[in-house]
């Protein structure tokens, strides 16, 4: 009888503490159930973002807590080297912005869990230890970049030296100057990794040289070359028929003259291709072209007759070549001349056979012109004469 007791006694304490371990689960877990669902309630007594206590606090107050220690890192400066130079930012300056809310969703969650089975681990794992929570910080780049730019003069692009077309009349060089470029991504990155624990310590940023493609040396020799095409003329021959060479003068005007640099850098002056071409189009090829005429054979003297019958005056025609001549100017400016030489294209007249019988291949031999000038009328009566007897077609 008394075993049987101890049994009973046995069994049922068993179930005793099964039921008690129930209850304390069941406990544990409603205590999480309301706690999750009460985030008004104040935050538990170790919790902390960065180096800021929040235990005891509502979340509203906490996340003022948070703003004000922002703030006041906000205001911290921030040593930065660059080219052996050292410059001080506030951390402010440098972009680094806070987010409040998202903090405080972080402190939530890290408290709480994701779900009731992580808010029941998490709860239970503050009792044994404090619990860190890292602020959402981040460095936006474009004002990290703009900082460094408006505060550190050496960080720029470089200035090629420019020509500039001066009050006085005269080319002017402006000079170049070299500039840098900043090596950001590794500076940014440790910014970006130590502002989580609101510090930031000193910065090193590397950076390169850049060099100007168009160096003050560079360009004081185009300008030389340039003043030269605007104060000294250039005078453009050619000869035509064997007579005496012609000749014509240009001085170029400011408009006349371009800069041009290559891809590989360096600057030259040139004076324009366009402005050239119509030029010689305009002003010159109306002095020199000459149509080429040919005369026709109309028929071969009769018997008894002294001349042929010819129909108009075989001449020679000259054309001037624009192409040719242009390149002809710009070989002569690469050899600092001031002398170009006009291409001029002889047209020879030709004489066409039109009497229908077979004859050889009219050459003309050569032309001429004359007006007599210190001759007798007598003796250009008698010249006229003469031609015209021998030559129907010369006049």
């Amino acid at each position: 009888m008394l075993h049987h007791i101890k049994r009973v006694a046995k069994k049922a304490s068993w179930k005793h503490a099964l039921i008690a371990k129930g209850l304390i689960v069941a406990t544990f877990l409603a205590g999480v159930l309301v706690y999750r669902e009460m985030p008004f309630q104040k935050i538990g007594d170790d919790v902390y973002v960065a180096d800021v206590h929040l235990g005891g606090l509502t979340y509203d107050k906490a996340a003022e807590v948070i703003e004000y220690r922002f703030t006041q890192f906000s205001d911290e400066n921030i040593e930065i080297e660059f080219n052996q130079k050292k410059h001080d930012f506030t951390v402010h300056e440098l972009g680094v912005k806070l987010d409040t809310i998202g903090t405080m969703d972080n402190v939530f969650t890290a408290e709480h869990g994701q779900d009731y089975w992580d808010g029941a681990k998490r709860i239970f794992v503050s009792f044994f230890e404090p619990t860190h929570v890292d602020p959402i910080i981040n460095v936006d780049r474009e004002i990290f970049e703009n900082a460094l730019e408006e505060k550190i003069p050496e960080i720029r692009d470089p200035q090629d030296a420019q020509i500039i077309w001066n009050d006085a009349g005269k080319f002017e060089v402006l000079p170049h100057s070299d500039g840098m470029r900043a090596f950001l991504d590794e500076p940014y990155a440790q910014l970006q990794s130590e502002i989580k624990n609101l510090q930031a310590s000193a910065l090193t940023i590397k950076g390169e040289i850049l060099h100007a493609a168009v160096r003050e040396e560079e360009a004081t020799k185009a300008a030389k070359k340039a003043q030269v095409y605007v104060e000294a003329p250039f005078t453009f021959t050619y000869t035509k028929n064997n007579d005496e060479p012609q000749s014509f003068t240009r001085r170029f005007t400011r408009d006349w003259v371009d800069f041009e640099s290559p891809n590989k850098g360096g600057v030259y002056s040139k004076i324009r291709e366009d402005k050239l071409q119509e030029w010689l189009r305009t002003s010159l090829t109306p002095e020199i072209n000459i149509p080429r005429q040919d005369a026709i054979l109309k028929a071969l003297p009769e018997e008894g007759q002294s001349h042929a019958t010819v129909e108009g005056i075989a001449s020679t025609g000259y054309e001037l070549k624009i192409d040719e001549t242009i390149a002809s100017f710009y070989n002569a400016v690469e050899q600092d001349l001031q002398t170009v030489e006009l291409i001029v294209e002889e047209q020879p007249g030709k004489i066409i056979n039109e009497t229908g019988k077979e004859l050889p291949e009219f050459k003309l031999l050569s032309t001429g012109r004359s007006n007599y000038e210190g001759s007798p009328d007598g003796r250009a009566f008698n010249v006229r004469k003469g031609l015209k007897d021998i030559i129907n077609n010369a006049y």
